[in-house]
């Protein structure tokens, strides 16, 4: 097969699936703003220079340093304030169909036919559980540009590979080198695509080492290449900051995302979301599908017309480009059923190595878009093959009808993809709106001021029928949505009452200084979250009297003896006694225990629920009243045996200091039980 030149039906087929993903990503950019992470890097933005973006770059998620390489590019070119917002959008939408179209590219490099290249790719582009990639800004450095080197890696491999076999020395050379950068890029921008460009590195160094002139160019490039990948490794095993960890390799998890990755891709998750999705869609988001399709549809019939004017569909044949590279005594890939069974195991082997990192972490939408390059591959190979064997049996016009009801199915598939995508960026921008309208709104009325804490409680990590995030915010949102007029110290969604305020940021998967934060009811403003209507965040507004503390403080006393300076602790019927010394406090200060249980012989702390059912380290203020004396607490649930008690000292201004760590006794504390604070 000789090289795949340039025409009319290609360019055609490019354009099309840059200018219809344009559209449906872009338009509307304006109302999209930034989420979740997005606001680390754009609050940041301003002092990041040329001579700190190395050490930015180290310092970052270890082996995605070139993320912030390209994300400070973008910043560069694209600016970083709000009213930039939508240029950054526009730029996603625009590499995600240069990604579509370099999917078509490398279909049409493995020698596949227009017909199946152009649906593949048009369903890579819209196939669902993408939003994340095309509307998260994060998303655009991270899996939109990581992927974009991974294909521009199979595309300069394979044209290495097929002009091995010719002997063009200095074009194998450029190849390489090319291919080489691809590979750097690619394995330190995101850690999810290093086993795909290893792979195809490790097949391309020994395709080339193979050959022997080049074997001495096959040599080096496989030492530099796995070198360099090793090197990563290691780094990564040392600094293991963020991303997929080796010690997460457990069969049992690694099945359970197996199955889920099917099942997002292909079942029930698929079909549910889809379903859930595009029963959203609202007229105009019909028509605007359907316009798009339409035009899809026509250049499927086109491509359909100029295949049957001339050669009619033939099944690709991949051996001049990837295989006569490889040595004689590799003879088996020279039968025709073996390189049918290559062309089908390509893809299935792409996915597995595309999905492999998160089989070990944990699969969230965007892990999706890298291993859909694998699914557009199959679809491609399942079309060639059904056109090629209709030839075969039906002949010409039997390709024909086969063409065109490909290609309807594909139509009716790609509507659907198009308004969930559609309806996803509603989701989105009711996101970015609704937390912009309530940002503004408590400013205005005085109630939200700099310094002050913000809690939304029972608001919901995502849209209600999107992935876009909405409860999941840092606080900075505040800040960069009113454009530094209110810079709030936390935004939490989770809360425990206190006696004089509220507990946030109270992991129950931490414990110890910082797993905590008190704020006086002052400092905060609380609202109960009712509901999200278009671009407006329903609320109540939550006072003292509406929320009290899942503990009771009774049966105070005067202490039983005269300890000034010990604290003891025991656990009796169901209740937790408590004696406490005196203790001056500064203003602002109080006095929070921390209980901890025994799980598997380790400390952990006594977690409590809220609203939500998201588990929280149970904390208890004690109230000045009670210090110095006796007390009792009484918990809403069974008491199990605490072990120990941690008391801190909180200040809203200072954090937390530990004052004590005191071991819960089963019987009363004798004056030998207690522990001497002056030590």
């Amino acid at each position: 097969m000789q090289r795949i030149k340039s025409q009319w039906s290609d360019t055609l087929c490019v354009v099309v699936i840059l200018f219809i993903t344009l559209l449906v990503f872009g338009l509307q950019s304006s109302f999209l703003g930034f989420y979740a992470d997005d606001a680390s890097f754009l609050i940041n933005a301003p002092n990041l220079t040329w001579s700190t973006l190395i050490n930015n770059m180290l310092g970052y998620v270890t082996g995605r340093n070139l993320h912030m390489l390209w994300q400070f590019s973008i910043y560069q070119i694209f600016g970083y304030g709000l009213t930039d917002l939508a240029l950054h959008h526009w730029l996603q939408a625009l590499v995600s169909g240069i990604n579509a179209s370099v999917v078509y590219i490398a279909i049409r490099v493995f020698g596949y036919k227009a017909l199946p290249a152009f649906l593949a790719a048009i369903i890579f582009a819209f196939y669902p559980n993408h939003a994340e990639v095309q509307y998260w800004l994060s998303s655009l450095p991270m899996n939109l540009v990581s992927t974009f080197f991974v294909l521009v890696q199979i595309i300069l491999s394979a044209m290495c590979l097929k002009d091995l076999a010719n002997q063009k020395v200095d074009f194998i050379y450029k190849m390489l080198f090319f291919s080489f950068i691809a590979y750097v890029c690619a394995l330190f921008t995101y850690d999810q695509v290093v086993p795909v460009v290893v792979t195809l590195s490790t097949i391309l160094g020994l395709a080339i080492f193979f050959n022997k002139q080049f074997r001495w160019a096959g040599a080096i490039y496989l030492l530099v290449s796995l070198g360099i990948f090793l090197a990563l490794l290691a780094w990564k095993i040392r600094v293991p900051a963020g991303g997929p960890i080796l010690n997460n390799i457990n069969i049992a998890h690694i099945w359970y995302t197996f199955n889920l990755s099917l099942a997002m891709m292909f079942g029930f998750h698929l079909q549910n979301g889809l379903q859930n999705l595009i029963i959203h869609a609202d007229l105009n988001q019909k028509i605007f599908a359907f316009s798009c399709v339409l035009i899809i549809f026509s250049t499927s019939l086109l491509l359909i017309w100029k295949q049957f004017t001339t050669i009619v569909f033939k099944q690709t044949n991949l051996k001049p480009i990837l295989f006569s590279a490889w040595p004689s005594w590799l003879s088996w890939y020279r039968h025709p059923l073996a390189l049918q069974l290559i062309k089908f195991l390509f893809p299935i082997a792409f996915y597995l190595l595309a999905y492999l990192p998160v089989y070990i972490w944990y699969i969230a939408p965007r892990h999706n878009y890298l291993p859909s390059i694998a699914v557009a591959f199959g679809i491609a190979f399942i079309f060639g093959a059904l056109l090629w064997t209709t030839q075969l049996v039906l002949k010409r016009w039997g390709a024909l009808v086969m063409g065109i009801a490909l290609s309807v199915i594909s139509a009716l598939f790609i509507y659907k993809c198009i308004k969930g995508d559609l309806v996803e960026k509603q989701a989105w921008i009711s996101s970015y709106q609704a937390r912009k309208n309530l940002y503004s709104e408590l400013g205005d009325a005085g109630r939200l001021k700099s310094g002050m804490a913000l809690i939304i409680g029972n608001i919901p990590t995502v849209t209600p029928y999107g992935s876009a995030p909405l409860g999941y915010q840092p606080a900075v949102d505040v800040e960069l949505i009113t454009e530094g007029r209110i810079k709030i110290k936390y935004l939490d969604r989770n809360i425990q009452s206190s006696e004089s305020g509220v507990y946030l940021l109270s992991s129950a998967n931490d414990y110890g200084l910082n797993a905590f934060q008190h704020v006086l009811w002052s400092d905060a403003v609380i609202l109960q979250y009712k509901g999200l209507n278009g671009q407006k965040i329903q609320y109540d507004i939550v006072g003292p009297q509406d929320i009290s503390p899942n503990y009771s403080l009774i049966n105070s006393r005067p202490l039983s003896k005269l300890q000034p300076e010990k604290f003891s602790a025991y656990q009796d019927k169901g209740m937790l006694k408590i004696e406490m010394p005196n203790i001056t406090l500064a203003r602002g200060e109080i006095i929070t225990l921390l209980p901890f249980i025994k799980v598997a012989d380790k400390k952990a702390p006594l977690t409590t629920n809220n609203p939500v059912n998201i588990p929280l380290s149970l904390l208890i203020e004690v109230p000045p009243s009670l210090i110095g004396k006796d007390f009792d607490i009484s918990l809403p649930f069974e008491m199990p045996k605490i072990s120990d008690l941690q008391i801190y000292i909180s200040n809203d201004e200072k954090g937390n200091r530990l004052l004590a760590e005191v071991p819960v006794l089963s019987a009363p504390p004798t004056v030998l039980d207690g522990i001497n604070l002056s030590k």
